[in-house]
């Protein structure tokens, strides 16, 4: 599980973070397409800041991290800069839920004494993005043959994904036909 945060580090709708306690967001292209999807920057490129954090050390505790980053986030802490106790968050959470007042998680100190094994850098990954979803050509999923998975307006250049603009692949216009996108 993936924590993604706009707004976190800076009010660029051209930059995201995310926390990721798995560490396997960073080459991850259906992740890193589905941030420039949520975001649908209107710029051609996007920078995802991959944040350091804490490593968890299991496979089922992705959800207990993903809350307790966004948590930390909504007290205006910093998640790369603390060591959350996975042991005890699960019946902290409870205890906020029944109590219905939300209180900072269970950490065991300042990030540099750590308890779980922590990243130390940001990775920044661009991500250029096109069509009316917003996506990276390569996030591309549709039904007509791989060649024919991105059409360009002949008007104003844009690339569009396929699936994203034509009924159907019998409509992908032959190599010496113009197609122009219906907004253009």
């Amino acid at each position: 599980m993936v924590l993604f945060a706009w707004g976190f580090h800076c009010d660029d709708r051209t930059r995201v973070a995310i926390f990721d306690s798995k560490h396997l967001s960073g080459e991850n292209d259906f992740v890193l397409g589905s941030c420039a999807s949520l975001v649908k920057t209107t710029s051609k490129e996007l920078h995802i800041d991959v944040m350091p954090c804490q490593k968890q050390n299991n496979d089922f505790d992705c959800g207990v991290f993903a809350v307790a980053f966004a948590t930390a986030l909504m007290f205006k802490q910093d998640p790369s800069k603390l060591s959350f106790d996975a042991s005890r968050i699960r019946n902290h959470l409870k205890r906020c839920l029944t109590n219905k007042a939300m209180e900072s998680l269970p950490v065991y100190a300042q990030r540099g004494i750590s308890r779980g094994r922590l990243s130390n850098s940001v990775a920044t990954h661009s991500v250029a993005v096109m069509c009316i979803c917003r996506r990276p050509e390569r996030f591309s999923i549709t039904p007509c043959e791989s060649e024919k998975s991105i059409i360009q307006c002949n008007r104003c250049k844009e690339k569009f994904h396929s699936a994203c603009v034509l009924q159907s692949c019998k409509d992908f216009p032959e190599s010496s036909q113009f197609w122009y996108y219906s907004n253009c």
